[in-house]
């Protein structure tokens, strides 16, 4: 049966996912867990000219994926030593359009980590732009 690797950036709740796993569960197959990321927010003093912002209790905030820049590279590590010890079939990763600018660097060090696993994305990010995340590395986009 397939090994399957879930993968998201900000998202740790990640429902689709968990979903997901349970799913194929059902039918056999083992699933692993990478949570990259907590999703917060920032407080800012002006409306930045694009991205995400949201008031809260009088506050503009914007998500902190905007503030912290590309992946550490322990970040990075952390992840791919998890990657390599599972040795998935499948690597399934869920991202958010607001976490699109990490894309690259995380599919870049996750097809080294598992060269001949299957990438595949989904979520948000990946239904509304497929082309955006397969042009990057991504073997296929579920919507």
């Amino acid at each position: 049966m397939a090994k399957v690797f879930f993968i998201t950036l900000h998202d740790p709740h990640a429902l689709g996912v968990r979903q997901l796993a349970s799913y194929i569960a059902l039918h056999g197959h083992t699933s692993f867990f990478g949570f990259v990321r907590n999703f917060r927010q920032i407080t800012v003093d002006t409306i930045p000219d694009e991205g995400y912002v949201m008031c809260k209790r009088g506050n503009i905030r914007i998500p902190a994926v905007d503030a912290e820049g590309p992946l550490k590279d322990e970040e990075l590590r952390l992840l791919c030593d998890a990657v390599k010890k599972f040795s998935p079939d499948i690597i399934g990763f869920s991202g958010r359009t607001l976490v699109y600018p990490l894309v690259p660097q995380l599919l870049e060090a996750l097809r080294k980590a598992a060269p001949s696993a299957l990438l595949v994305c989904g979520g948000m990010g990946p239904t509304v732009d497929p082309d955006q995340y397969l042009c990057v590395g991504a073997d296929v986009v579920v919507k």
